[in-house]
């Protein structure tokens, strides 16, 4: 479905609805020409009862966010920006975040025909550049309780026309050299999005096959966590996705949550 991505309308994407119909993931698509945040229009749906699986996507976000608060950036109608409404049971709360960089890894691999990596805990990369990036954030209220998977996927993104991340970023397009649809995009995240949480519901290993996408492992790091520098080698990860690090120190620590710099990489 490559082509304009101008001439695709919210009511394509929608449209799209109809093939997941009976997926858990995809069921409903409800596709804005602009928003502030999916996110957020994801958070005030999850809060007001939106099923499981619903789908909020938008062509231009006037305040994207990704992790720690940081600005997403992105071209309207060139890349594909999506929220996803999840309700997991509890032994799967904590893996969201494992699941979608799972889910999304394989997606860029479908539509690059390529091989992506993970940069610890959910960046998707190629060649050490990040093309996709995911943020989880819960939405509870009373005894309603869900969880907002955030994704960003740089479809035709031009990483030059932001000097911030020239460097460190690039997308589907500049990866294969040509242009992409979004609709195709939907399609690939939604389906391996719904592959992989169905397979973890089902009680299948997922957690091996992101492992062994993870491009940090046996890497020296520098992680900010909270106001504390921990510098070491990542030795592996725990059974909750947590990174195992072998300080300097000596002294093996987990960290569930960090931002992750890979020091050989200086652009990072």
């Amino acid at each position: 479905m490559s082509g304009d991505m101008r001439a695709e309308r919210a009511a394509d994407f929608e449209e799209l609805a109809r093939k997941f119909a009976s997926r858990r993931i995809g069921r409903r698509i409800c596709w804005r020409e602009e928003v502030g945040s999916t996110m957020d229009e994801a958070r005030r749906l999850a809060l007001g009862g939106a099923a499981e699986g619903t789908v909020i996507g938008a062509d231009a976000q006037t305040a994207g966010r990704g992790r720690h608060a940081r600005p997403w950036r992105s071209q309207p109608c060139e890349d594909l920006l999506i929220s996803v409404i999840l309700r997991p049971p509890r032994e799967l709360a904590g893996l969201v975040s494992v699941l979608g960089g799972l889910a999304c890894a394989r997606a860029v691999d479908r539509l690059a025909s390529t091989y992506s990596t993970i940069k610890w805990p959910n960046d998707v990369r190629v060649r050490a550049k990040k093309v996709c990036g995911i943020l989880v954030e819960a939405a509870v209220t009373g005894e309603s309780a869900a969880f907002v998977l955030g994704i960003g996927l740089n479809l035709n993104l031009e990483p030059s026309a932001w000097p911030e991340i020239s460097a460190s970023a690039t997308s589907i397009r500049e990866i294969t050299g040509s242009r992409r649809g979004r609709l195709e995009a939907l399609d690939a995240v939604l389906s391996e999005s719904d592959a992989v949480y169905g397979a973890a519901l089902e009680g299948r290993p997922m957690l091996e096959e992101w492992k062994a996408k993870l491009d940090t492992i046996g890497r020296q790091v520098r992680l900010a966590y909270g106001r504390e520098i921990v510098e070491g080698r990542a030795e592996g990860v725990d059974a909750g996705g947590g990174l195992v690090v072998r300080c300097a120190d000596g002294r093996v620590r987990t960290f569930t949550a960090a931002e992750v710099t890979v020091q050989e990489e200086s652009h990072e």
